[in-house]
């Protein structure tokens, strides 16, 4: 008689950013000893003493990032943690989406869990291009970012993705949807999160097989909310200006400047066009290939004319923003 080892289920969430991936990391990490109990494994190793939540630094470690510090956990830790469980596992990092172009060593660090008789599942989530461009710029100031949002957008539609420090962000998810698909052994599961943005983390339960109510996300959930203006131009001047915070006058100019603290950063209409234009293609191949609905934000007809109350961030994330900061003191 034949005796079949059971194939345990390693479920590996790669983002991508701004996605609610921390409100997902929130709520396994708050959720872990029941999850314990249905017999999952939301690894301690690779988590952060500050983040806790995400496996970052299995991923750092993979991309080879100055941030990897060892004392938070390595892939050699980590896989001894999962070696001595008979559970399903499940990983979440959205820099698991950078490791992906380290295209060796994430293929490695697969085989590897594959070895301890894991069936490996990548869960991908997209973002529609114009806003997670958006998104994604507001974040990466309080990084010490001080590129202006119109090289910003330059970058990304000239080579389909992001680079900066360690960090690389997809925007040619066709692209990236078929590095992921090129792994051997895996199976890739995408969603859009246009659509599942609502209900995610009911979403991510369907994908590991739970209910949704075995995954509560509880009070604590960070969600995408966006930084007020004030703030987001205070940092964009406080890294323009190579880290000097600025000084009461200054202060004053920028609230000035910022005094749509009310309403809504938003790109041109002519930027958006050109993001829509750059992804139109490898979106709908995206499509045909995962099911996943073209992005409602990305057809020419659902954008609107400029104007209303919007702040453009081509305008005040510029090299212009010193100056005009200096022209509003002289007044």
């Amino acid at each position: 008689m034949v005796m079949r080892v059971r194939m345990r289920r390693c479920f590996i969430h790669i983002g991508t950013h701004k996605t609610g991936t921390t409100s997902l990391q929130h709520a396994l990490h708050a959720n872990r000893r029941k999850l314990d109990a249905l017999s999952y494994l939301y690894p301690r190793s690779g988590r952060l003493a500050i983040a806790r939540e995400g496996h970052h630094n299995i991923a750092w470690e993979l991309s080879r990032d100055r941030r990897f510090r060892r004392r938070f956990g390595t892939v050699d830790k980590l896989l001894t943690e999962i070696a001595a469980t008979p559970h399903d596992v499940v990983l979440s990092s959205e820099d698991f989406g950078s490791s992906v172009y380290h295209a060796e060593e994430f293929a490695s660090f697969v085989t590897r869990l594959k070895r301890l008789m894991l069936d490996i599942t990548l869960i991908v989530y997209f973002r529609n291009q114009i806003d997670y461009a958006k998104s994604l710029y507001l974040e990466l100031l309080a990084f010490g970012f001080d590129v202006s949002f119109g090289e910003f957008l330059t970058e990304l539609t000239d080579h389909g993705r992001f680079v900066w420090r360690d960090w690389i962000f997809p925007f040619d998810y066709y692209d990236f949807f078929e590095r992921l698909r090129s792994i051997d052994g895996v199976t890739v599961v995408a969603r859009s999160y246009d659509v599942t943005r609502a209900a995610l983390i009911d979403d991510f339960c369907s994908i590991l097989g739970l209910a949704a109510a075995d995954l509560i996300a509880g009070e604590e959930v960070r969600r995408n909310a966006q930084i007020p203006s004030v703030k987001a131009i205070t940092q964009y001047y406080h890294n323009s200006t190579r880290g000097r915070w600025p000084r009461p006058a200054e202060r004053a100019a920028l609230i000035s400047l910022s005094r749509w603290d009310e309403l809504q950063f938003d790109m041109t209409r002519q930027s958006k066009l050109r993001l829509i234009e750059r992804f139109a293609a490898t979106n709908v191949r995206l499509s045909q290939l995962t099911g996943i609905p073209v992005f409602d934000s990305m057809r020419p007809e659902r954008l609107k004319s400029d104007g209303g109350k919007n702040v453009f961030m081509e305008n005040i994330f510029s090299s212009d923003l010193v100056e005009l900061v200096n022209e509003r003191m002289s007044r």
